[in-house]
């Protein structure tokens, strides 16, 4: 529902959840309610909600002890805080993230080094962005995610903008077109 932006259903559905997990004392299942309610507040604009909901997964996550879960907090701490504009914060977290991924999960490590890629665009530093966004265009290349691919096409497409490159930003943005209409993802709109 969240993938799909019809963020109020998506609320609904993840408050049962955590209720449910309150009521069971679980906390792994309270930390995934939690987490996809911070994307559900992120997709709303709700930035403030959405940070305050991954540092309680956070908090969670460190004290069950698993890394994994940990490293995905600082993702998308960081990609939270894009949102908000704090920039320094953002890379901070990202770096950290891609580095804890590192031994883990090359997915996740695409995805930090995309997110790591838009902090930068958006702190005006358009040549470190486009370094960590073809670093994962590689990985996302090499793992075959095509959905992974159009988001760092996107990425690269701004760069690409950012820089005055009218050519190569068009090719990206309809490179990542293709991928998002074929699968039919709302992205394509965008």
């Amino acid at each position: 529902l969240t993938s799909l932006r019809r963020f109020d259903e998506a609320e609904r559905e993840n408050l049962t959840a955590l209720q449910l997990a309150e009521q069971e004392n679980d906390v792994s299942i309270k930390a995934d309610a939690l987490l996809e309610l911070a994307s559900v507040a992120q997709g709303a604009g709700r930035f403030d909600t959405a940070l305050s909901r991954l540092r309680e997964v956070e908090r969670i996550r460190r004290t069950v002890g698993t890394p994994r879960a940990v490293a995905l907090c600082q993702r998308r701490i960081g990609e939270v805080l894009v949102d908000l504009g704090r920039y320094d914060e953002a890379v901070a977290e990202l770096k950290a993230a891609t580095e804890a991924m590192t031994s883990l999960d090359t997915v996740q490590v695409a995805r930090a080094l995309t997110s790591l890629g838009t902090a930068y665009l958006r702190s005006d530093r358009p040549t470190q962005a486009k370094i960590a966004l073809t670093k994962a265009l590689k990985l996302a290349d090499e793992l075959g995610s095509p959905h992974y691919v159009a988001g760092v096409l996107v990425g690269l497409g701004d760069v690409a903008e950012r820089t005055g490159d009218a050519s190569s930003a068009r090719l990206h943005r309809d490179r990542a077109y293709q991928i998002y209409a074929s699968s039919g993802d709302p992205r394509a709109a965008d």
